[in-house]
């Protein structure tokens, strides 16, 4: 990768679009429950929840990422049930 930048640069694009490209799917969600986040504040609990569940020593990472977002959006202000309503909502459906 250091010795190649135009890998370098796509693995980081791709990185990036791809955390910008997932905010708007939960986002809709939100609104579903009546809640609503900026586009920064859901791309803040993405990254965090998608950080937290990767290194968590758990197959998969299933459960932790969910925890992690929902504690996410509770920190930014939406109430804990609709806050798991809406990260489980995005879970069961495709994306």
């Amino acid at each position: 990768m250091v010795r190649n930048p135009k890998k370098a640069l796509q693995l980081v694009g791709g990185d990036t679009a791809g955390n910008l490209n997932l905010p708007p799917h939960p986002r809709c969600l939100h609104a579903g429950v009546h809640q609503h986040l900026d586009f920064a504040q859901l791309i803040v609990v993405q990254v965090g929840a998608g950080m937290v569940g990767n290194v968590a020593p758990v197959p998969g990472g299933i459960g932790v990422t969910e925890a992690a977002l929902t504690a996410g959006l509770t920190s930014f202000g939406i109430p804990p049930a609709p806050a798991l309503a809406s990260v489980l909502l995005s879970a069961a459906s495709p994306s």
